[in-house]
């Protein structure tokens, strides 16, 4: 899966204010996206993604279904949510990547 980030997104370094919400689309679905914690989402990225996160004003990354559906789960949008992957389990859940 896919997911694009276009709005509010830190540049260069991660923004250290809290609460601090960027817009995702997920799995190219640009109807009206989720709006996200930022700093959750960049905690749910790869070393390598968090690279190119941090690269330019928006960003393109492939993440596995499971992280998609943790971004759908914990984002704010006015649509209904859809079921993308099975819920990760909580022993899993905070596991360090």
């Amino acid at each position: 899966m896919q997911i694009h980030i276009t709005e509010h997104k830190s540049v260069g370094t991660l923004d250290p204010r809290p609460n601090r919400t960027v817009r995702v689309f997920v799995d190219r679905d640009y109807q009206y996206g989720y709006f996200v914690d930022e700093h959750k989402l960049f905690g749910l990225l790869t070393p390598e993604q968090q690279l190119v996160y941090l690269a330019g004003g928006e960003a393109k990354l492939d993440i596995e279904p499971a992280t998609a559906q943790v971004i759908i789960d914990d984002g704010t949008t006015p649509y209904a949510k859809p079921q993308v992957a099975e819920p990760i389990p909580p022993e899993l859940a905070d596991r360090p990547q």
